[in-house]
């Protein structure tokens, strides 16, 4: 059973994951893909917040630079914000590196890093 919680406050759409194993990962990556195709399709902001503080999300980066890849390819015009908030850690420089790179390849979506869940709301939601 996937160990991911989805959340709405507002417009924005807020999923926490709290493990990092396959179904989980697959599933919370499915639901990020429906709700930015929604969001493309109706013309609306991305506003999503991916709170991973609760699991080990290093042992999913390769996937996850994967969906970064199929997502800037799929819906290319997409636009809005997503944050990431994780622990402050050794390794956050790692994934604010794969952040950087999906906000350079998909120019529309800004993407930020953070370890408050209420500044990385408030983040998405400006505007």
């Amino acid at each position: 059973m996937p160990r991911i919680v989805r959340d709405k406050v507002g417009e924005a759409v807020i999923f926490t994951v709290k493990s990092t194993d396959r179904e989980t990962i697959n599933e919370w990556l499915k639901q990020a893909r429906m709700v930015i195709g929604g969001c493309d399709e109706n013309g609306k902001r991305v506003r999503i917040v991916h709170d991973l503080r609760r699991s080990s999300v290093l042992a999913a980066t390769p996937r996850m630079e994967d969906e970064a890849r199929f997502q800037r390819d799929t819906f290319k015009d997409a636009a809005g914000r997503v944050a990431i908030v994780m622990d402050r850690t050794v390794t956050t420089h790692l994934i604010q590196h794969m952040i950087n790179t999906a906000e350079r390849d998909h120019p529309r979506i800004t993407y930020k890093l953070f370890y408050d869940l209420t500044a990385a709301l408030d983040w998405v939601l400006e505007n």
